[in-house]
């Protein structure tokens, strides 16, 4: 913008004042001086380009294919190329004058000229740096965030799909890179893009499913986008759980908590869904030797439970199917834990029941029907424990 506002002034200047009388350049060496600039920015595109590809292909092997199609639809750089050619054809335009036709009123084209020309060093300024601006990762993730939620807006799952897919095609090569930072970020905007995809299937505008989904057979499109997004974080998980990332596995758990946080908001019944996933996710790692992640996806879980009973009304709910689900992958990783280490307290495997039973003894739930139900299924979960604990102690040293 700085070229363009400097242009301006100086196009003022060139038109009021006498200057273009004590140049006294001739037509012909007018001419050859625009003749080169003209063609300079005609052929800048298809430079940038060729400078920019090599790049490009570097950029797209290491996080997305997806990039190089952003990056030739690029509106922006369109429009910047535009103003080359536009600029290139003036100087032509006036060139062609100057030599031959002697029609224009030269003052006037220059200042029109002098103008432009600010115009197009703005745009050559703004299309080197947009190109450098692809061979950001970051950049690119939140270019195809952004075309995500532009398609949860116009309610177009296909294209919804496709630009999940590219997301997770960067988090599984940012694991292959060893790049935790950007696998995280990538995750954390996927997270973000199933919340607001949730929350827009709360709209009364929201219509179950969409051409393009019917298209594809789909008859419940929030059940499937949800699995959808899950299935692939579970891949991202397992990768990382073989490259032993850690902080990908804990991210990815909390993720999980919180996309079933989201789901319960929207309908109590697709919590059940993203709990398994979220079990999975800590076992994986567990099994892969990760074994911080499975305090972590426990925490988690209690989290989760307090969440969808101080979040939501739950007076009317039916909270044994989610609940149920919930006590059992808590079961299921706490059993994993004990069979990493044998030596760890039984009481720390039971106390996140414990809480979870103290939970439902709150006032919110304590006269809920299903309460009970629940109660008895976290009793015989701990009657488990305390005769594993009643054993162990039975049981002489292990030398």
């Amino acid at each position: 913008m700085f070229a363009t506002i400097f242009s301006v002034l100086i196009a003022a200047y060139f038109y009021l004042s006498t200057v273009h009388q004590e140049l006294n350049l001739s037509s012909t060496t007018a001419g050859n001086l625009l003749l080169i600039l003209g063609s300079l920015f005609f052929f800048l595109p298809p430079f940038f380009r060729a400078f920019a590809w090599s790049p490009l292909q570097s950029a797209e092997k290491n996080s997305s294919p997806y990039v190089v199609e952003l990056y030739s639809k690029d509106r922006m750089l369109l429009l910047d190329q535009f103003i080359f050619i536009l600029f290139a054809w003036l100087c032509y335009g006036i060139v062609i004058d100057l030599w031959f036709a002697k029609l224009l009123n030269i003052q006037l084209a220059m200042t029109v000229w002098i103008v432009v020309f600010g115009v197009a060093l703005d745009a050559l300024y703004r299309f080197s740096k947009r190109t450098l601006k692809y061979l950001n990762p970051k950049y690119c993730v939140e270019l195809f965030t952004k075309a995500a939620t532009k398609s949860i807006q116009d309610e177009k799952e296909k294209d919804l799909y496709h630009w999940i897919d590219a997301l997770a095609e960067v988090a599984t090569r940012a694991i292959q890179s060893t790049s935790t930072s950007l696998c995280n970020f990538v995750c954390n905007e996927l997270q973000k893009l199933m919340r607001l995809f949730l929350d827009s299937a709360k709209s009364i505008s929201h219509h179950t499913a969409d051409p393009q989904s019917r298209a594809m057979g789909i008859s419940d499109k929030v059940s499937y986008t949800l699995f959808y997004v899950l299935q692939r974080l579970e891949v991202i998980n397992n990768k990382a759980a073989q490259q032993h990332l850690e902080p990908v596995c804990s991210n990815l758990v909390t993720i999980a908590g919180k996309i079933v946080l989201a789901s319960a908001q929207l309908d109590i019944s697709l919590a059940t869904y993203p709990l398994p996933f979220l079990g999975r996710f800590a076992l994986t790692a567990l099994q892969h030797n990760v074994k911080e992640v499975g305090p972590k996806a426990v925490l988690t879980l209690q989290q989760v439970a307090k969440g969808i009973i101080n979040d939501n009304d739950v007076t009317y709910m039916e909270l044994q199917e989610p609940f149920f689900a919930l006590i059992n992958q808590m079961n299921e990783i706490t059993k994993e834990m004990f069979r990493q280490d044998k030596n760890i307290n039984v009481q720390l495997l039971m106390q996140p029941f414990l809480d979870l039973k103290e939970l439902f003894k709150s006032d919110k739930v304590a006269q809920h029907a299903d309460t009970p139900a629940i109660t008895q299924r976290i009793d015989a979960v701990l009657s488990e424990y305390s005769a594993l604990e009643t054993v162990l102690k039975t049981m002489p040293a292990i030398p």
